[in-house]
């Protein structure tokens, strides 16, 4: 990473996430009464491969349909192989869903929350605030890659259409 790139997230950085909340999520762990769900929300990051998963599940059928309809052994093996392909898929969307412990909460803007959120990070709205749940610690929140993602996805780093300068 360039200097200059550096330079970038740490002002989106700076722009967008405000103030640290982590002290206010712990107590609010100590005190949950009205704010349970959001404090739930907050713990973990819960990915979500269950579209795709349902996709691989149909595609393996249709396979063992075809073998069970085919009288080619050939395409047997070709389609006992494609299920062993899709399986293994399947098996590693699934290992992959794991959820992470969200170790930061960081308020930050509505739209930079939005903007993680569809990055798959875990962002709940508590007392009119939005706050991000980060599973990560102990490093600039620019070095994070879904910060590098959105800022490509801006065209904001050097040498793209919407390039922050100095």
């Amino acid at each position: 990473m360039t200097s200059d790139q550096e330079r970038i997230l740490s002002q989106l950085v700076e722009r967008e996430v405000i103030h640290c909340a982590s002290s206010l999520i712990e107590f609010m762990r100590g005190n949950p009464g009205e704010f349970e769900d959001e404090i739930y929300q907050l713990s973990e990051r819960h990915c979500d491969h269950s579209e795709r998963i349902d996709e691989l599940d149909n595609l393996i059928d249709e396979l063992e349909t075809l073998i069970d309809s085919t009288e080619e052994p050939g395409e047997a093996v070709i389609y006992q192989e494609s299920i062993k392909l899709l399986q293994a898929e399947r098996d590693g969307l699934q290992e992959d869903c794991e959820p992470q412990e969200c170790l930061e909460h960081w308020i930050v803007s509505s739209w930079f929350g939005e903007q993680l959120r569809s990055h798959g990070e875990t962002v709940a709205d508590v007392l009119d605030f939005t706050i991000w749940g980060r599973c990560t610690s102990g490093q600039s929140i620019s070095c994070d890659s879904v910060i590098s993602e959105i800022a490509e996805e801006m065209g904001i780093l050097p040498g793209m259409p919407h390039a922050w300068s100095n």
